[in-house]
Formats: structure tokens, sequence, C-alpha cells
């Protein structure tokens, strides 16, 4: 596998720079027409958080951004092909950014149309960018063995962020070819909690070492990009009613790594279908059970398959409507009965 960062591009989903700053723009105009809220009765802050949470609500209904915004796109490496941008709308690429054959970072930062195709998003068609005919992507440095571990969720003690932190700190120690993704929402309320000092100084070492990179919360057909280059996923969370996460990372080949609590050891089976951790607040024990699993990599594909074969035979959303429904009809059959 190559490094999940060789490759990466910068696009804009709106042509006009200027106009990334979607609250300046007719913020009052937002308030009053759309929110019906209105600046002498309420704080200046709180519109635009309203403004923003209606945004991202819609955005998710819809599946493209409807503001102007800065995205990026990071890749194990240049494909064959085009790239095709599953977020978007795209209207522009800005840069191209990748590691050469030595490792050293190299920029595009004009995206000219004698060396690339760009073709912006239609109606029906995602934008897509090439090299243009005669041309060929760069060579970029590529890695097989590299091992890619990455955690999903919120940041933040409760789902074991902390503990993912210290596992992966002290085995990028141990495995020079180890790279993390941390993908997920930092909440306000997370600074307030006692970890988070902590995490913030591991987060730097991290970043600065080059084999840590983090995402904000993404679109689904984003973060489902993000499990297909992902190896191992680790959550150890403390408290988790179901566990969405680790379905999807057990439907994308992940070999899932996470606690023995509530839901998700009905979601995940030890040594089976993924691994448990006991005393998921314990550092120690997630670090082991990362070590021994990157040191076995290649002899656990059939735990892959056993993984992917569980949640979609177990958790397809036909499945469960379908065993949801025959429970209704068994209790009316029964109440008939009685």
């Amino acid at each position: 596998m190559s490094l999940p960062w060789d490759a990466g591009l910068q696009w804009r989903t709106a042509l006009v720079s200027a106009e990334t700053d979607f609250l300046a723009v007719d913020r009052e105009f937002i308030a009053h027409r759309v929110l019906r809220v209105y600046t002498e009765d309420v704080e200046s802050d709180l519109i635009d958080h309203y403004i923003r949470a209606a945004t991202a609500f819609v955005e998710r209904r819809r599946g493209e951004h409807i503001a102007p915004k800065t995205l990026t796109l990071t890749a194990d490496g240049f494909p064959t092909g085009a790239f095709e941008f599953v977020d978007g709308p795209v209207r522009e690429v800005e840069s191209v950014v990748y590691l050469d054959g030595e490792g050293t970072e190299t920029t595009f930062d004009n995206v000219s149309p004698h060396t690339w195709i760009f073709v912006p998003a239609g109606r029906v068609r995602r934008a897509t960018l090439q090299p243009a005919y005669g041309e060929a992507w760069p060579v970029a440095r590529a890695q097989p063995d590299a091992v890619v571990v990455t955690f999903v969720g919120r940041m933040q003690e409760v789902k074991g962020f902390h503990v993912f932190l210290k596992a992966v700190e002290r085995a990028l120690d141990r495995f020079k070819s180890l790279y993390v993704i941390a993908v997920g929402p930092e909440p306000e309320d997370s600074k307030r909690e006692t970890t988070y000092s902590l995490r913030r100084e591991i987060r730097q070492k991290l970043r600065a070492g080059g084999a840590y990179v983090e995402h904000p919360a993404v679109p689904h057909a984003q973060l489902a990009g993000i499990l297909k280059m992902t190896d191992i996923v680790l959550v150890p969370s403390l408290n988790e009613p179901q566990g969405m996460v680790m379905l999807e990372s057990m439907a994308c080949g992940c070999i899932t790594i996470s606690s023995n609590r509530e839901g998700i050891k009905e979601s995940v089976e030890h040594g089976k279908t993924g691994f448990l951790l006991d005393h998921p607040d314990n550092p120690d024990e997630a670090l082991a059970q990362l070590e021994d699993v990157i040191g076995r990599l290649d002899s656990l594909a059939s735990l892959r398959h056993a993984a992917r074969e569980a949640a979609m035979t177990r958790f397809d959303w036909n499945v469960v409507t379908a065993r949801l429904e025959k429970i209704y009809l068994d209790l009316l059959g029964g109440a008939r009965a009685t």
C-alpha cells in the first residue's frame, strides 16, 4: 500500500475565491428572510451558528456543498485514469500536492490546461481531473509495506480518542511504516476534559512526525474512501450503544479493534470478525492488540472477509428491516391469538 497522502488535491466549490467567506455574504438577509431571526434580538455569533447549522443540514440532505469552501482530497497515489471528486460540486482545482520519488513534497499551484484536464461537475456527472494529452501523472513515492491505522468518531474521551493517541504514539516508535488518520469533529466541550492537554500535546508531536493527519467530520462517501485505504480501525470507545463506525469499518474490509462494551460486542465477534478490548481505557491493552494485529496482518485476510460478510448479511438495512417487520408481525399474531 502506498502512502495515504502521497497525492493531494485542493479544490474549491466556487469560482471566485472572495466568495469563500459565506457568512459575510448577506448574513442579515439570510438571518431575516430564511431563519426568521434578527440581529437586534439575537447575538451575531449565534446567528452565524444558526447559518452554519442550517447549511450543514441542507448539505447533508442534498449530498453536496452549497456554500463556497476549500476542500482537500487525499489518495493512495495517482490513479491510472482520472481523479473523480465524490464530494462537491467541484468548480475549480487550485493545486496538486504530492511526494516525489525522493520523498520531497512538490506542489503545482497552477492547474494549467496544458498539463491537466479538469472537467467541472455537471448536473449528473462528478468533476474529474486527469493529465492532458501527451502528459502523465508525476511519479509519486510508494511504500508497499505501509500500514494505515484510523480512528473515526468524536475526538473526545467517551470515544477513547486519548487511548487511541497514546497507543499509536508508542506504535509509531516501533513500526516505521505505520501511518495514522483521525476522522471526526472535536466538540467544544471536549476542551474541558482532563485529557485535553495531553491529547493536544500528542497530536502536535504526531503531526510534526509527518505520519499523522486529521480530517474533520466528512460525508459518508468520503469516509468510505478513507476506510478503503485503511488496514486497521482502532476505536476504543468507553461507551457505545450501537457502534455504527464498527459496522462501516467491517463493511469496508478493515480489521476492527474496539471495546467489549454495550452494542459493540453484538456487532464484533472477538477473533472472528474483529478484536475487542476488555479494558478500553487501558492504552497498554490497546497497544498490545494493535501490535499483535500489525504483526500478523497478512494472515488476517479471512477475518477481513468474515467481517465484511457479517456486516453485509446481518446489518444491511434490508435485512434489519425484514427482521424488524417479522418481530412486529409475530407480536400482532400473538395479540390476535390471545
